[in-house]
């Protein structure tokens, strides 16, 4: 996992579009090979970690798996999946 950790200035909890007045975002980019057996350890570090984009690929993901079960609360969620074996983005 990389992650960019910049311009982390000021809290943005209590102001949640507060990212919009610092310099720099926070981003983290993964590739996952997989991304459903390891949900449960990305989801600690969304709470964990202030990310204000995160870019997840090789999702392996079919169109069968709802968004509801990769659902995180305080985030939106675009994915593509691969309509064969491999592949995937989420956004």
């Amino acid at each position: 996992m990389v992650a960019g950790r910049k311009g982390v200035d000021q809290d943005t909890t209590a102001n949640p579009i507060g990212f919009l007045h610092r310099q720099y975002l926070n981003y983290c980019c993964t590739n996952t090979q997989g991304l459903f057996s390891k949900f449960p350890e990305l989801n600690f570090c969304f709470k964990s970690d202030q990310w204000d984009i995160t870019a997840v690929t090789e999702t392996w993901f079919a169109a069968d798996i709802p968004d509801y079960e990769l659902s995180i609360p305080g985030m939106s969620l675009l994915r593509c999946d691969r309509p064969t074996r491999g592949g995937g983005f989420l956004l």
